[in-house]
């Protein structure tokens, strides 16, 4: 029994010095925490505060600052000029010039990009960043190609200016031809198979020097030049006539091409385009005769023209038709003279069955180049169900 008393005694002890010690240890440090007489006690050190203004009621707390960030700094694009006039050029000459950009911000400013609106126009740049206050060259070259009259193009800046991202500059020349034509192109309009339309184009010489005039060509074999004076005197002209003479059928309606000028000691080639149409002796007017849509138990009425574009009357024997789809008051036989028409009305049959429909109309004639003559019938018939069905909004 003594050794387990001898422990218990030990432990006892051994606390009581424990907290003797903690004691000592702290009036030693308050001891030394106490100021000496006529020295201010320490503070803590604390983080110095910016100053910030009042906060208003109601009002967000200011975002810290960034530091590196310019707030407020921003370029701004400044052109002396936005429109330039030329003047009067020759064809196939070239001008430039130069317009002047300034950046009045507090920022760089970038020319990101240079749009023309024709590749007879160039545009460059000295420096694609201009400090702030600097100023750059824009520099534009307008080349007159073969215009001919009053031209204007523009050249569009894309910048970094937050208030003025593209900026448009304008370009106006007035061009005077080498030689003056007129007309610039030739429409021959409708021409009867077989037959021949003429066309004169006055040619005028624009420069100060005498003009010859090579050649006058076409590679269309139909087209024929007449007789003319190859030398121009200084602004003086001469009339050429052109004449067209049919040798395709109407089955190729379309025709176009050019008449080229060589002008002696020049490499340029002027052009004068052309177009027409070939169209046959027995004309139908319209050929596709289209109903669009109808709705059921209506019978509109459409009118075909024929037309007489030959030089002997033609009569028209009859016509031939789907009654179940049209129907004509027209009385045959038809007589047309030459250069004449005729209108003849036709209408929707009742007969016709709902959808898409679609048949032909078929006239004889006597002419023995145009035995018959037809125009397509087409459209579509739907009913007031459907229609409606059609124009109900659909549903949400």
């Amino acid at each position: 029994m003594l050794r387990p008393r001898f422990s218990l005694i030990t432990l006892i002890l051994l606390i009581t010095a424990f907290s003797l010690l903690t004691v000592s240890t702290l009036k030693a440090g308050a001891e030394e925490a106490k100021p000496v007489a006529g020295q201010e006690p320490q503070k803590a050190l604390e983080a110095p505060v910016t100053a910030q203004p009042p906060q208003k009621t109601g009002e967000a707390a200011p975002a810290p600052s960034q530091g590196t960030e310019q707030k407020g700094k921003a370029p701004k694009i400044v052109l002396e000029e936005t429109l330039f006039n030329f003047g009067e050029m020759h064809q196939e000459t070239k001008s430039t010039h130069i317009f002047k950009i300034k950046n009045t911000g507090d920022a760089d400013l970038e020319i990101k990009d240079i749009k023309t609106s024709c590749g007879c126009t160039a545009a460059m740049v000295s420096k694609n960043i201009i400090l702030p206050g600097e100023t750059g060259d824009l520099n534009v070259i307008f080349s007159s190609k073969r215009f001919q009259g009053e031209v204007t193009r523009q050249i569009t800046l894309v910048t970094n200016d937050p208030a003025n991202e593209t900026s448009v500059i304008k370009i106006k020349a007035l061009v005077k031809a080498l030689l003056e034509v007129n007309p610039a192109y030739l429409n021959f309009g409708r021409i009867t198979e077989a037959k021949s339309q003429t066309m004169d184009v006055k040619l005028k010489n624009m420069t100060n020097e005498v003009m010859t005039l090579d050649s006058i060509t076409s590679e269309n074999k139909d087209i024929t030049i007449g007789k003319y004076d190859k030398d121009l005197n200084p602004g003086l002209g001469v009339t050429i006539p052109v004449t067209y003479t049919s040798s395709v059928k109407p089955e190729r309606p379309g025709v176009a091409g050019s008449i080229v000028i060589q002008i002696k000691g020049s490499n340029e080639k002027v052009l004068i385009p052309f177009s027409l149409q070939i169209v046959g002796e027995v004309q139908l007017k319209p050929k596709n005769l289209s109903f669009n849509v109808v709705k059921k138990g209506e019978t509109p009425a459409k009118v075909i023209t024929i037309e007489n574009r030959g030089e002997k009357e033609v009569t028209i024997l009859g016509a031939k038709y789907d009654s179940n789809l049209i129907e004509t008051d027209a009385k045959f036989p038809l007589s047309i003279k030459p250069g004449d028409s005729s209108k003849i009305s036709i209408t929707l049959s009742s007969k016709v069955a709902e959808g898409k429909f679609k048949g032909q109309i078929e006239f004889q004639t006597d002419n023995p180049k145009y035995p018959a003559v037809s125009a397509q019938i087409l459209g579509v018939l739907k009913n007031k169900e459907q229609q409606g069905q059609q124009q109900q909004p659909p549903e949400k």
